[in-house]
């Protein structure tokens, strides 16, 4: 699967949910075919650098990666969303942001990459909610193209991870996040391809079997230089014990 069609397919999987069912909580929509939550809450904003802060309490939108929406942080640029989406989700440890692409009126991307002129990752942001917010799909790259899972994928463990890569001495880190926390569940590799030329790589991924709810797999690969994150492919999973 090549970057492009990643990338349309995890905006679509977007459009679909945003089309879908929008229950009014406060200050945010929930969006979710599966879940219709009927809450009252008061609102309160501060706003900072590209986010703002609320105590609303929102279920996450079923494509949405990032922002948490268990914490108080949203964002009301694209930008902003995709800075901070780079940094505490992608560990990227001090990206270049280019400008925001815009798709429609409600979606887009950015392009974020470790250096100037280095490898280009790709992130998707959508808005939700009223008054909208933006929101992280994930991210992709053309140096890790992922097949399978596809996007929305209902996972158990051990799951087969299949695509094409290129990376230094071949080794495309991966690591399970659940909603709500930056620490990984569980992490290894995959061997793809190197020096530039794309080869494909074919894994079973381990991980504990009691997981619920929805979860995100990261694919991506350090720098030889100094270890930090060059470029980044996600996957938003759900898993096959939350009972959908």
């Amino acid at each position: 699967m090549n970057k492009n069609l990643q990338r349309a397919l995890i905006l679509t999987a977007g459009a679909l949910v945003a089309a879908g069912v929008g229950v009014v909580i406060g200050r945010a929509s929930v969006l979710s075919p599966t879940t219709s939550t009927s809450t009252s809450t008061t609102s309160s904003t501060s706003t900072t650098t590209g986010s703002t802060s609320t105590t609303s309490l929102v279920v996450q939108p079923d494509t949405a990666v990032y922002p948490f929406a268990s914490t108080s942080v949203r964002f009301v640029t694209p930008t902003g969303a995709a800075r901070a989406f780079a940094t505490d989700f992608l560990r990227f440890t001090d990206p270049v942001i280019g400008e925001f692409q815009s798709g429609d009126s409600q979606s887009g991307e950015v392009n974020i990459s470790n250096r100037d002129g280095g490898a280009v990752t790709t992130v998707l942001v959508r808005k939700f909610g009223s008054p909208s917010t933006w929101w992280v799909l994930g991210s992709a790259t053309a140096n890790i193209a992922v097949s399978t899972p596809t996007a929305l994928s209902t996972i158990s463990s051990p799951v087969r991870l299949t695509g094409t890569s290129t990376a230094f001495e071949a080794v495309v880190n991966v690591s399970l996040y659940r909603d709500g926390s930056l620490v990984p569940v569980q992490s290894g590799i995959v061997m793809g391809g190197s020096m530039g030329m794309m080869g494909s790589f074919s894994s079973n991924f381990t991980f504990p079997g009691a997981l619920t709810g929805r979860g995100t797999l990261v694919f991506h690969t350090l720098s030889a230089k100094d270890g930090s994150v060059v470029e980044a492919s996600t996957v938003r999973v759900v898993f096959s014990s939350s009972g959908n």
